[in-house]
């Protein structure tokens, strides 16, 4: 949403006005259109309405946004949400997708010609931005796979106190660089990993 707030998407989502903005949603189905039947009127849901539906006017759905009260999403692009409160789920759909589209659906090939986007049990993963949203997930789902993950953080604090690297460390990483203290370049030299899934992306970099 910054992205577009900014500008920074014009090229490939130019936005025209009125536009509510929002990429997630979560909360409950309160209509649902002539041959849906993955949902029902009441289900509790999650879904990431995406560029498509929330940049393009002649887009299916209209242009929608997450932050009204009143969404529309496309039915083969919303989970049913359980045991999980909409709170907890809401940052969820963007963030996660990406993250997972890099990391298990082919996201590419590396300079050698190797496939990336094949993480599995055994591989070794470097995620930059750990404690971005993407990052976050990302270590999750790698861990979840028995990946192993090394990943970067500063000792900045969290909401609860503890510091950006114990929050990695809690998420399952197994190496986590203080990029305040050391680069990730000289801290891992000699080390090869499979897949570098970068959260941050600065021009520096």
């Amino acid at each position: 949403d910054w992205k577009l707030f900014s500008g920074g998407l014009h090229g490939i989502c130019p936005v025209t006005f009125p536009y509510v903005p929002g990429f997630d949603l979560a909360g409950k189905v309160a209509k649902v259109g002539e041959g849906v039947t993955n949902v029902a009127v009441g289900d509790d849901i999650c879904v990431d309405i995406g560029l498509c539906e929330t940049c393009c006017n002649d887009s299916p759905a209209g242009p929608a946004g997450a932050f009204a009260e009143y969404a529309i999403a496309l039915a083969d692009t919303v989970a049913k949400r359980e045991g999980l409160s909409a709170e907890e789920l809401v940052g969820l759909p963007l963030a996660g997708l990406t993250s997972y589209q890099a990391l298990f659906t082919g996201a590419g090939r590396d300079f050698t010609g190797a496939e990336l986007g094949t993480v599995a049990e055994g591989k070794k993963v470097l995620i930059l931005g750990g404690a971005a949203a993407t990052g976050a997930i990302a270590i999750q789902l790698a861990k979840a796979v028995g990946a192993h993950v090394a990943t970067t953080a500063s000792p900045n604090k969290m909401p609860d106190g503890s510091s950006k690297i114990d929050y990695m460390k809690k998420l399952g990483a197994d190496e986590v660089i203080n990029y305040k203290e050391a680069d990730w370049s000289d801290a891992l030299a000699g080390k090869e990993f499979d897949q570098v899934y970068d959260c941050v992306g600065t021009p520096e970099d």
